[in-house]
């Protein structure tokens, strides 16, 4: 059966010789025998064969192990010619399971031919192995080998190209599986709901998001319509999609409010197009809806800004206009409040004048504080206001003054404040303000513009035996001043209270609100280490307590009435830029006993205490002037000669000015209009010191 080297016939195309491209487009068929004079044969019966208009390729083993080479390097072989005895006497059956199972060869045509029928019977062999034909080499005459070798090519190319139909099948479906799959994982991933209709407006599919993003289960929503979910649809924006899906158009980026399962609304743009079927009949449609609410929210906030921003803008204009106005009314205030001091001590024998000029003073004590009132208001000292001990009960009276002028006389206030009262740490310009609001507030709450602002001052003792306002309440145990502002107005319901404290509501529309929002008021009073308590109910009005940390009790101390008049010695220089209040300088220094030198130039003022720096005992000096600032000509002063004392004469409140003051080294601070009493206190005091 085995055969020598020498005994074999090498043929052109061997097992380790590559087919070239042409004999590709042939039928390959493996010759597997170990006798090289049956390869011969074959050969040369076929020769001249075709079919299908192709030619063979043959390929030759001579043995098992040889032609499952073959076999794995030539896959699309077509026909094995197999002996069955070769290098063993199963040689040829183990090939044929090789191909069969372990390649997973179905389609290759094998045709046993064998000499010794009698070691591989045909019948056994036909069903014990998966063979196509069975013959003896004896029997293989040129016209039968073309028969066989014709029904076994026919059989193959059948298989082959069920097999390729096969194969191109499985690998549409496997495209099909991972197409489905990837737009599966794509629904699911993005945010936007994906979905589709039918021609009567009914959900076919919906992706698994909408369970996160409306709260329903997709299964829920099949079946039910497109525009069951929409909240108070746009008329516009329904016959705008009705329209589309009539006339089998695409629509793109129309904006609903679609109503989620806990009763929340979110807003979408939705875009669809038809689904069409192999004919171009309309099926329904198909398309996204992509969640905008939190881009409707930040427009609304930009909006809700810009409003800021423009009321900002008027108040910070009318702001500059107010603190110009009061400038200029301090000063013509300061003349009035000056010369009447000085006519009261010239009348001291004629009470009826005496008293006269008694409520003149009164009335420019008054209209000193409503200035200073308006510059805070106007946060003309913005830059230097802060948290100071100041008395709740004062700032809140000074508050309502201005309040009683602003509201309409339909509106009452009602007030509840002692006069003794302990004192907290805050900004007194920012206090003004929340409680303004706050009246503000209560004010629009009153329908038709009638009602009662009950404004409230009282100390409140935090215990946890007896006060446990509402919960929540968070503030610490102790003593507390509390500001109430409680009004008899529309009230609120508890959806509204819920929600007053959020940047930029307001339950007024069309630009109409003014001041402060509640959630900056609540910002202010947090800074206090205060709390800010809302009780309101729909019909019964609202009260907003504020609870502030008390700092100190307020101290009283006495101010000494008396003028300590001609008691005065030393030379003072006086500077203003008006003229009216360099003459009232000169006249309440001379009164005083003070040899007065008074200057409406600060430059001029330079130059003479240059030129003899120890002519004078003291310089009152404005702040607010032309050419050179007090602050600046003091500290040019004190180059020249560091003990000179100089008073600072301004219109700020005390708090703004003592900042510049100790930032240029000022020895003393005087506010406008000028006060004789506090004018002699302060020269007496630093005279002293000379």
């Amino acid at each position: 059966m085995g055969k020598k080297k020498s005994d074999q016939i090498v043929y052109k195309r061997e097992s380790s010789a590559p087919v070239t491209a042409a004999e590709n487009r042939k039928w390959k068929i493996l010759i597997t025998d170990d006798e090289s004079s049956v390869h011969k044969i074959t050969v040369k019966a076929l020769s001249d064969f075709t079919f299908m208009g192709k030619g063979l390729v043959f390929l030759h083993a001579y043995s098992g192990n040889e032609a499952a080479e073959l076999m794995k390097a030539h896959p699309d072989t077509a026909l094995v010619f197999l002996d069955i005895v070769l290098e063993t006497n199963n040689a040829g059956l183990d090939l044929i399971h090789h191909i069969r199972r372990t390649l997973n060869n179905s389609i290759t045509q094998i045709v046993v031919r064998t000499g010794e029928p009698a070691h591989a019977p045909e019948q056994n062999l036909i069903e014990a192995y998966e063979i196509n034909d069975y013959r003896l080499k004896t029997e293989l005459t040129v016209r039968r080998l073309h028969t066989v070798t014709t029904a076994s090519l026919r059989t193959f190319h059948i298989k082959s190209n069920l097999q390729r139909e096969l194969d191109e099948k499985r690998i549409v479906e496997r495209s099909l599986r991972e197409s489905e799959r990837r737009f599966r994982d794509i629904a699911h991933s993005i945010g936007d709901l994906i979905w589709e209709i039918d021609t009567r407006g009914r959900y076919t599919y919906i992706s698994k998001n909408a369970q996160t993003t409306l709260g329903y289960p997709p299964e829920q929503l099949l079946g039910t319509g497109f525009t069951s979910q929409i909240d108070d649809p746009d008329p516009d924006t329904l016959t705008e999609i009705k329209e589309a899906m009539a006339g089998t158009t695409p629509f793109t980026n129309l904006e609903i409010w679609k109503i989620k399962k806990n009763g929340n609304t979110a807003c979408f743009l939705s875009s669809g197009k038809p689904i069409k079927d192999d004919n171009g009949v309309v099926t329904g449609y198909r398309g996204v809806d992509k969640e905008i609410t939190d881009l409707k929210s930040a427009e609304k906030e930009k909006e809700s800004l810009m409003l800021q921003l423009r009321q900002t803008q008027r108040l910070e204009s009318l702001g500059i206009l107010a603190g110009g106005i009061a400038h200029d009314f301090n000063n013509i205030l300061g003349a009035i409040l000056g010369y009447a001091q000085l006519l009261r001590l010239d009348i001291k024998d004629n009470p009826k004048a005496k008293r006269y000029t008694g409520m003149i003073l009164e009335s420019c004590d008054r209209a000193k504080k409503l200035i200073f009132q308006i510059l805070d208001f106007s946060r003309h000292n913005k830059p230097d206001t802060g948290k100071s001990a100041i008395s709740p009960a004062v700032v809140t009276k000074e508050t309502i003054k201005l309040l009683r002028a602003s509201l309409p006389s339909s509106v009452r206030i009602k007030t509840r404040i002692p006069e003794a009262e302990g004192a907290i740490l805050a900004d007194p310009g920012q206090l003004r303000q929340v409680i303004t609001n706050l009246c503000t507030n209560s004010f629009h709450a009153m329908e038709k513009g009638h009602g009662t602002i009950t404004i409230t001052v009282r100390n409140v003792n935090i215990h946890p035996d007896h006060f446990i306002p509402a919960p929540g309440f968070d503030l610490a145990f102790g003593e507390y001043t509390a500001i109430s502002v409680k009004d008899d107005g529309i009230g609120m319901e508890e959806a509204t209270r819920e929600k007053i404290f959020e940047p930029y509501f307001s339950t007024r529309r069309g630009g109409d609100g003014t001041g402060l929002g509640l959630s900056v008021v609540r910002g202010i009073v947090t800074q206090c280490k205060g709390y800010i308590l809302t009780k309101s109910a729909a019909g019964k009005g609202t009260e907003q307590i504020l609870f502030f940390p008390t700092y100190e009790k307020r101290r009283q101390t006495a101010i000494p009435n008396g003028i300590p008049m001609g008691k005065g010695r030393g030379k003072v220089m006086f500077i203003d830029d008006e003229q009216m209040l360099v003459d009232l300088g000169r006249s309440m220094l001379e009164r005083l006993g003070y040899d007065a030198v008074a200057l409406k130039s600060p430059l001029e003022a330079l130059e003479t205490i240059t030129k003899d720096p120890h002519a004078f005992d003291a310089v009152i000096t404005d702040l607010t002037m032309p050419d050179l600032q007090g602050n600046q000509l003091a500290d040019k002063i004190k180059n020249i000669r560091p003990d000179l004392p100089v008073v600072l004469v301004t219109g700020l409140s005390s708090i703004a000015a003592s900042k510049k003051t100790n930032a240029s080294g000022i020895d003393a601070l005087l506010s406008k209009p000028l006060s004789m009493n506090s004018l002699a206190q302060t020269m007496t005091t630093l005279v002293k010191k000379q």
